[in-house]
């Protein structure tokens, strides 16, 4: 029992579940004196210590209560608070345990303890019209646009920490806590409105989880700005950045949301607002099925009633049909398939509350595929929010009352998990650290289950019989019994009728016209692959199975070859791979089996021609294209086979890229996935090139560093490998330099004759093409300290990083450059030589202004405006070293550094060009900066980032 100084002991403490008994014995006893009577000090020990003990995280609780008595004045008078009023410690406690988040908005402003210790303020369920009161009465006092912004910014954090507060002490349900966070984003968005003085002619559409009223804590808030036609579309824009700016840019006076503007109409491409008639125009002959879903949850939160309400009417037309398409259906769960495969392959799918197995998506896409099937004929389940679209789809006989009782109890448990996740840093985080059992622990007493495995126990049983119920739902499929099967779906394809009597003139021209209506430019052609597909060729007709087949295939055929983008390109391809193909029959046979995979194959061959040139030239490849394990698991290198080492190195890279090429294609990865594929399979091969025979004894003292996009975990299908080959002190420079040289022309000169080449360039060393090949660390260090170094070459050590080879050479140099690069600020004249020489790169070697790369708002700008900023930065701000271009603008804009609308700027257009470069690639099969085709919205986005490299790079 602990009641005095001289009782607190390790040994004392040892029931209590600290991390380091020592440090908390400190703290402890630290809380004694301070002018503080022992009587006063021995009465907080005998609340204190039964508090901790139930605390889920006692050490994290104990350091920030620490922490926060210094910080929060009189200590006897909080001394004495907390001996008489054990509850309020309990609270207190349970809060810096839970959530550091929290914790820290405690610690930046002592005052708002008062959040916890007044039933007035922590009981009370605050609505609507509570949140918007308050915030009127907080900026009717502020003179300027920027305060009262602010004063909005102010009004979230003890907001924040009362939400969060009555959610982690029970006060609140989880369904009471998502209402209330959604309440509090919609009243600052309409604020945001009043704050701008926007009063006609513009709405705001909530979409997602503010759409749905079951915001998150870490949420950001999905937008769409919508204005009358009769409204200027330079002045609805002008009106919307101006609402954008007040929620989401960050000043020290922090941010209120961060705004998401993605589901829009063409979303990053298009413009930030949008006119009713073209809203119209858009989900009427544009919109993808995804979208239609997504439209599910909108819902006018803010602006004109007229407009927002005119934009729901078209939202509900596009996304209720009263016949919906077999298709439509399919589409769907192929989306979520996608989902599912990208939790699959970040190895998540027992462990990821939402996109996991039997999580939060399961009950999504169930509930949601079911409204979409009955919405057109049944308004009453047209409803954003998942608890009551559950209720009204068992009031119509669509689930059973038991499914909707086990659905709901389910996903509120499963959104309580993850607020418990979120809440904890206010970070997105959605994976439960089964890693860590330490972790896992104090996760699972948060949500006050007595052990990680008690947890597990409980989460296992509710995942499991949610996605039991999501198959049966989801997948079940028409004329199973499934809830889907009981939706009427509309199939008119004539296809393969008219394809039976093709030799008939008036089913030739049927096909015409189906072949226009999917876009075919060249109707003839089409048509006749058609013929010949069905009748055969000149040197005779197909066996019965093959034309069958076919026949069987012809309609998702044509919808595939529609959906790729180039119909006559597809049709073409396919047609090729049948004529490769050793049997039609059988290829055909598979492709019906797997409409999937004749979807895929379709893009392949409208999108990548040149991998399908490879494709055709080994049909091997076929079997890894349509196995989803084969396609998702990267393969090592082969092992040295002496002289036809070439060869084999040359079918791995071929065939990895293939794979790669595959996932990008198909959009099961993202473009920051495509690029981290590639670099890896570079490390792979530089790895695999280091164990090159004959050069054991020096390959362990070498290492190889990536720069420039290697480093940075950049590549892209045509880049070249920027290297600087470091040898480790005392090592055999020659044969160093040898095995380096041996390298370099494996790669780029022994595959050639394979179809693959790899430049490796190491101009980037010192001294460039003239200098050592091979140096030490000490080397490198005396050249860049001696002098001999310009601007140019610090700023190429900012994406320096070790790739392959000895590891602890690779860190001793990326220790070196990191103290090179951010020692010490930024000079003047290193500012003025970054911009001499991106001057000069553009006018030296930029030969047309839409150079993907270096022209106007190209990757260059964004690339040159991230370094310089890192560089003046990443003395101060350690989450900005970093050479990737993407994580360095993301910790620039959380460090406050770059404004919310340059990040997305930046961010989106990087990620825009990256990925038009690579599908350049893909269609040609060399590296392609400048193309007539690339779409007009791309000009529009390099404007912007133009601009912004023109304010951010080029002035002080």
């Amino acid at each position: 029992m602990i009641r005095t100084y001289l009782d607190l002991t390790e040994d004392a403490l040892a029931p209590i579940p600290f991390d380091d008994a020592s440090q908390a014995l400190h703290l402890l006893r630290d809380l004694a004196g301070h002018d503080v009577a022992d009587s006063t000090f021995e009465r907080l020990l005998a609340s204190l210590i039964p508090s901790l003990e139930a605390n889920a995280d006692p050490t994290r609780a104990l350091v920030n209560f620490a922490t926060w008595l210094e910080r929060a004045g009189s200590r006897a008078m909080y001394y004495d608070l907390f001996a008489t009023h054990h509850a309020v410690l309990a609270s207190l406690l349970t809060i810096f345990g839970a959530s550091q988040f929290l914790a820290d908005l405690l610690l930046g402003n002592p005052e708002y303890f008062e959040v916890l210790a007044n039933p007035a303020i922590r009981d009370r369920n605050r609505t609507m019209a509570d949140f918007l009161a308050d915030a009127r009465r907080r900026i009717a006092v502020a003179k300027t646009l920027g305060m009262k912004r602010d004063a909005l910014r102010r009004f979230k954090p003890p907001e924040v920490l009362r939400i969060g507060a009555r959610d982690l002490l029970g006060y609140a349900t989880v369904e009471e806590t998502v209402s209330e966070i959604s309440d509090f984003a919609e009243a600052c968005v309409r604020v945001a409105l009043e704050i701008s003085e926007i009063d006609r002619g513009f709405a705001v559409i909530a979409m997602g989880k503010l759409g749905g009223r079951e915001l998150n804590y870490a949420s950001d808030i999905d937008l769409i700005f919508v204005h009358d036609d009769t409204l200027a579309q330079p002045e609805a824009i002008k009106m919307a950045e101006a609402v954008r700016d007040t929620l989401a840019h960050a000043t020290p006076a922090g941010f209120v949301f961060r705004v998401d503007l993605r589901l829009r109409p063409e979303g990053r491409f298009g413009p930030i607002s949008r006119s009713i008639s073209a809203c119209r125009a858009y989900y009427e002959s544009w919109a993808e099925t995804w979208e239609r879903q997504a439209l599910l949850k909108a819902r006018l939160v803010a602006g004109d009633e007229r407009v927002g309400g005119e934009f729901l009417r078209i939202a509900e037309k596009f996304v209720f049909a009263k016949h919906v398409q077999a298709e439509f259906v399919e589409e769907i769960r192929a989306n979520k398939r996608m989902l599912e495969r990208q939790t699959a392959r970040h190895e998540e799918a027992l462990t990821n509350v939402k996109q996991g197995i039997g999580g939060i998506r399961d009950v999504e896409f169930a509930v949601q595929l079911l409204q979409l099937l009955a919405g057109g004929k049944h308004p009453e389940l047209r409803t954003g929010n998942t608890i009551d679209a559950l209720s009204r789809l068992a009031a119509h006989g669509l689930i059973s009352g038991d499914e909707r009782q086990l659905l709901a109890e389910s996903y509120l448990f499963l959104r309580n998990v993850e607020h418990r996740l979120q809440i904890l840093d206010e970070r997105p985080v959605r994976n439960i650290p089964v890693a860590n059992s330490l972790e896992l622990t104090k996760f699972a007493r948060r949500l006050s289950y007595p052990s990680g495995d008690a947890f597990m126990e409980d989460y296992r049983r509710h995942t499991v019989r949610v996605h039991r119920l999501f198959k049966e739902i989801f997948d079940g499929g028409a004329g199973d019994g499934s809830p889907a099967a009981s939706i009427e779906l509309a199939d008119g394809d004539e296809t393969r009728d008219l394809l039976h009597t093709i030799r008939d003139p008036a089913s030739e021209q049927a096909l015409q016209e189906i072949l226009r209506s999917y876009g075919f430019r060249n109707v003839h052609d089409a048509l006749e692959i058609l013929r010949r597909s069905t009748l055969g060729t000149n040197y005779g007709e197909f066996i019965p199975a093959a034309r069958e087949g076919f026949i069987q295939i012809a309609p998702a055929l044509l919808e595939s070859a529609s959906a790729s983008g180039d119909p006559d390109e597809a049709l073409r391809g396919m047609d090729r791979l049948a004529e490769a193909a050793p049997s039609r029959a059988a290829l055909y046979r598979s492709l019906a089996d797997e409409p999937e995979m004749l979807r895929r194959l379709s893009l392949f061959a409208a999108k990548a021609p040149f991998l399908w040139e490879v494709i055709l030239g080994h049909m091997e490849y076929l079997d890894l294209l349509s196995d989803d394990g084969e396609v998702e698991r990267a393969v090592a290198p082969p092992e040295f086979a002496g002289e036809n080492t070439a060869r084999d190195l040359a079918s791995y890279i071929r065939r990895e890229r293939l794979r790669i090429g595959a996932r990008d294609l198909w959009e099961i990865t993202t473009t920051q996935e495509v690029t981290e594929d590639i670099t890896r399979l570079a490390e792979e091969t530089l790895a695999f090139a280091l164990r090159m025979p004959g050069y054991e004894d020096v390959a362990q003292s070498l290492a190889i560093v990536g720069m420039g996009k290697l480093g940075g975990r950049e590549l892209g299908y045509g880049s070249d490998l920027d290297v600087l080959w470091v040898l480790e002190e005392g090592g055999d420079y020659g044969r160093a330099g040898q095995l380096a040289t041996a390298i370099t022309s494996l790669l780029t000169e022994g595959m050639k004759a394979h179809g693959i080449h790899w430049e490796t360039d190491a101009r980037l060393r010192p001294d460039g093409r003239v200098g050592s090949l091979v140096r030490t660390v000490s080397d490198y260090e005396a050249y860049y300290v001696g002098g001999g170094a310009d601007a140019w070459e610090f700023q190429a050590l900012i994406k320096a990083r070790a790739v392959a080879g000895n590891p602890d050479v690779g860190a001793a140099f990326e220790e070196l450059a990191e103290r090179l690069v951010y020692a010490a600020p930024i000079k003047p004249d290193q500012i003025a030589s970054m911009r001499h020489m991106k001057g000069r790169i553009e006018r030296e070697r930029c030969k047309d202004r839409r150079d993907l790369k270096l022209g106007p708002g190209g990757l260059s700008d964004v690339e040159w405006v991230a370094q310089l900023l890192q560089w003046r930065h990443g003395l101060r701000w350690r989450k900005a070293r970093t050479p990737n271009t993407l994580a360095a603008l993301s910790a620039l804009r959380d460090a406050g550094m770059l404004r919310q609308d340059d990040w997305e700027t930046l961010s989106e257009t990087y990620v825009t060009l990256t990925r038009t470069r690579n599908r350049l690639w893909l269609r040609d099969g060399r590296g392609t900066d400048v193309d007539a085709s690339l779409p007009e919205s791309l000009s529009d986005q390099r404007t912007r980032v133009r601009e912004a490299f023109e304010r951010l790079f080029l002035r002080d």
